[in-house]
């Protein structure tokens, strides 16, 4: 499919933002305190953190998006990748999850799903759902064509909320709700790699 971005990247990168999660939930809870107890005024090296725990806790709510950047070993180049999880989502390490936009030479959407029948149904905010003929590989699904995948994400950057209903293999269907909240926002400023 052309959107596997390899099980080891996906693993690791899912081991990275649990380790990230618990970390800046730890220390966000010890800096409230020591800020607290010390009655002095922020640097805004603290406040930049500050506002980073923020965003990746809310983000661990499926309140926002995260951007991560990676560098191609062989050649140089940029690609980036946003990350949504879905509300309530439950977050195991071993199990790439969540809606993602991966942005280098095209652009890619996807939903790690685990190992899923082909197609989903779509709900944009209070529209009517609609079936979307995307592919299934062992752990993901997404649209047939980099074409199709922009057109998805010109949608997605519209909606306020995005229901996707897809069916694990042996399973019964599953809809995951996720909040594009600060998409727009992310994929505006990166308009060099995601060329829409």
């Amino acid at each position: 499919m052309l959107y596997w971005k390899g099980e080891n990247e996906m693993r690791n990168f899912a081991s990275w933002i649990w380790t990230v999660m618990a970390s800046c939930i730890l220390l966000a809870g010890c800096s409230a305190g020591n800020k607290a107890q010390a009655g002095t005024a922020s640097s805004p090296q603290q406040d930049q953190k500050a506002q980073e725990d923020k965003e990746l806790q809310a983000w661990g709510r499926g309140e926002r998006w995260i951007r991560t950047e990676s560098t191609d070993k062989m050649d140089g180049h940029k690609s980036v990748l946003f990350v949504a999880l879905a509300i309530d989502a439950k977050i195991d390490p071993d199990t790439p999850q969540g809606l993602n936009v991966s942005c280098n030479h095209d652009v890619s959407v996807y939903l790690a799903t685990g190992a899923a029948q082909d197609g989903v149904r779509m709900k944009l905010d209070d529209a009517a759902p609609t079936h979307e003929k995307w592919l299934a590989d062992r752990r993901t699904l997404g649209p047939m064509s980099y074409a199709a995948s922009k057109e998805t994400l010109r949608r997605l950057m519209k909606a306020q909320t995005v229901k996707l209903e897809f069916t694990p293999i042996g399973g019964v269907p599953v809809v995951e709700t996720f909040k594009m909240s600060n998409l727009k926002e992310l994929v505006d400023k990166d308009q060099q790699y995601c060329r829409l």
